[in-house]
């Protein structure tokens, strides 16, 4: 079966302003919400649960900066057991039987992803509304990956707080391209969102995969979107883990990268997806070399990046972007601005126009 309808990546549209806005400066509107933990005064963005992203440590320079993030599976499971009771931590299916499920937590919140490549699979479901039965609002619950909107209704259904759309559409990730598996991100979080709106769905929209610039941030959000998950990107921030290198390869500490960038001198690292036979030898904590051939064909890449800001220099920054767009648009919340405002789909030429500034 062919579908012929049309969907669109963020690239195929833009945002469109109000009429007539009666907001006199973009002081006036709130960009702000919760964090995913409940914390007030949070940006409606995510660092992505990946190893050149987030570690056990830095997630407190994520939240200082107005960020929520998530600790990803490279933390040892000791580390994650102790840090879901307050920040996000992804799990595995396994971990979440052996740790969640066949133990018990009492009195405690507990704060779980679970983490893996394809949202789509019955037993996520079932695996959710297990942990939900057992723990009830003291656990709040992520789950996804998804490429299908219609598929919204099952995770509301099965008591999910959010769930992360988007499948092959980030720097790291090549399963789009060697699988075939895609939903353009545009369409899916406006079909995802017209579907919570029409079953007046709890489940919070997480768009996730391919968020590049505060100009993506803002088209996801106008579409519907309650969050924005990104990786490569805040990758690029002096405050992301993974270890930092000079042009000729010598790694150095933070404070000397700090040092190199204010004196102009660049500063680089490695960023990776989280399916990479690399990330995989780190979880099953084996050597990499000598187990290679019984890892998992990689359905993500590795490549070296350069530092390109800091978290609280980039938060400012879509801080600002983000005030402006609401003011175009007559929206002094995020909620307005969530299910008010109007996208327009756009020719070839001013796409090819706007996206080579």
């Amino acid at each position: 079966m062919i579908k012929t309808e049309k969907l669109y990546s963020l690239d195929d549209i833009s945002v469109i302003p109000k009429v007539s806005s009666d907001i006199k400066s973009r002081s006036e509107c709130n960009p702000f919400t919760e964090s995913i933990e409940g914390k007030s005064s949070f940006l409606p963005v995510i660092a992505a649960p990946m190893d050149s992203v987030v570690d056990e440590e830095n997630y407190k320079s994520f939240w200082e900066s107005g960020i929520s993030c998530i600790i990803p599976r490279t933390v040892p499971l000791e580390e994650r057991l102790k840090l879901c009771k307050k920040v996000f931590c992804a799990f595995g299916f396994k971990e979440i039987e052996e740790e969640f499920l066949k133990k018990n937590y009492e009195g405690e919140k507990l704060y779980i992803l679970i983490d893996v490549a394809n949202g789509h699979m019955t037993y996520q479901f079932e695996l959710g509304k297990s942990l939900k039965n057992k723990y009830g609002d003291r656990l709040k619950l992520m789950g996804g990956n998804i490429a299908n909107p219609e598929t919204y209704v099952l995770y509301d259904g099965y008591g999910f707080d959010y769930i992360r759309c988007g499948i092959g559409g980030g720097q790291g990730c090549i399963t789009s391209i060697q699988s075939s598996i895609h939903f353009p991100m545009a369409s899916l979080i406006d079909k995802s969102a017209t579907t919570k709106k029409s079953y007046r769905g709890k489940t919070k929209i997480i768009a996730d995969g391919g968020i590049k610039n505060y100009s993506d941030v803002i088209k996801c959000l106008a579409l519907g979107a309650d969050y924005v998950m990104m990786g490569y990107t805040l990758s690029k921030s002096l405050e992301a883990a993974g270890d930092l290198y000079t042009e000729d390869g010598t790694r150095i500490s933070r404070d000397k990268a700090k040092e190199c960038l204010e004196s102009g001198k660049e500063v680089f690292k490695e960023y990776h997806g989280m399916s990479t036979k690399i990330v995989q030898a780190k979880i099953l904590g084996i050597d990499l070399e000598e187990n290679r051939r019984n890892l998992k064909t990689s359905e993500g890449r590795r490549e070296k990046v350069k530092i390109e800001h800091t978290l609280p220099g980039w938060t400012e920054n879509l801080e600002s972007y983000l005030r402006s767009a609401m003011s175009y648009t007559g929206s002094k919340t995020l909620e307005d601005f969530k299910t008010k405002t109007t996208c327009q789909v756009i020719s070839d030429s001013t796409r090819e126009k706007l996206t080579s500034k």
